[in-house]
């Protein structure tokens, strides 16, 4: 909510609508391009990635959150469909820190 991920407080929480058709989540410096991508499967996620079944979020355990998206000023996240259109935060972009 207000544009600050910080890992000591927690998950990362993606609040949305479709996220049931999601086929990646991407973790991304606008200025150094994309830190890590999960490969996802709304029905059988990776471990550390949680959909609610209503689709409307996305919970990122802060232990599979790479160290190199976190510390950066200009951090953005996309998520993909499995028809391949994407939607990023880059008109907000989110200060991470440890």
């Amino acid at each position: 909510a207000n544009g600050t991920y910080d890992k000591s407080e927690g998950d990362l929480v993606i609040n949305g609508t479709n996220f049931r058709g999601v086929s990646a989540v991407a973790l991304v410096s606008t200025g150094g391009g994309t830190i890590h991508t999960f490969d996802v499967d709304p029905l059988n996620p990776p471990a550390g990635i949680i959909f609610n079944s209503d689709g409307t979020k996305i919970t990122i355990n802060s232990d599979v959150i790479p160290a190199g998206w976190i510390g950066i000023n200009d951090a953005t996240v996309t998520i993909t469909s499995v028809a391949g259109a994407s939607v990023n935060s880059t008109a907000n972009e989110i200060q991470t820190q440890e």
